[in-house]
């Protein structure tokens, strides 16, 4: 199957656990931070590039529930959530850091649809968000949500579904999740995965 396309990285979908105590200071330092927080694109984009500069193996070796607190308060900014989603696809996760105006992120995501993902970032950027999910309070649904849209990307459908329903049980008006819900239900592939395989449509998930 024309799906089948990705396998250059395996991306493994488990989500691990932490403590509640660990969970605990996670989410009473993101709920800190926005307060503190003014300009939540530049901030959240300035932490989420923390992230991906440290890299997931040495972000994991030395963890700090706090950072990730941080990572997931930042998410609900929906400029940030496209940051993430447009660097991860087209592979340039190095320049998360940069200012992006809305015009920029919204011309990015029109050419992304003539380009395969850059498997690599990809992986990067699901590692991270699994932590997040980790972290995630019982009624945070965005990292869910963004790691959903990253495996649908890529042609792991079934997968999708799970964090899509995942993100829903937490946040049921979660925009990102019903969204996916909605395209993973009537079966549209990402548009280069679409043109790849001749329709706009699976029947056959993943």
């Amino acid at each position: 199957m024309c799906e089948k396309t990705l396998d250059t990285y395996v991306i493994s979908c488990d989500i691990s656990t932490v403590t509640d105590n660990d969970k605990r200071r996670a989410e009473e330092a993101g709920k800190q931070w926005e307060e503190k927080t003014r300009d939540t694109l530049d901030e959240g984009l300035h932490v989420w590039s923390q992230l991906v500069d440290q890299g997931v193996e040495v972000v994991c070796a030395q963890e700090s529930p706090e950072l990730f607190g941080i990572a997931i308060a930042a998410l609900e900014e929906g400029k940030v959530r496209d940051c993430l989603l447009m660097h991860a696809c087209e592979g340039t996760l190095e320049k998360l850091g940069d200012s992006a105006s809305p015009e920029y992120i919204e011309e990015t995501f029109l050419k992304l649809e003539q380009a395969v993902p850059d498997m690599g970032d990809m992986k990067v950027m699901c590692d991270l968000l699994k932590r997040c999910c980790s972290y995630a309070g019982a009624k945070q649904g965005y990292p869910f949500a963004l790691l959903a849209y990253l495996l649908w990307w890529t042609g792991k459908f079934r997968s999708a579904y799970e964090y899509v329903d995942e993100a829903l049980e937490r946040d049921s008006r979660n925009s990102l999740a019903c969204l996916l819900s909605h395209v993973l239900d009537v079966g549209v592939m990402p548009p280069w995965l679409a043109r790849k395989c001749g329709t706009f449509h699976s029947k056959a998930l993943e």
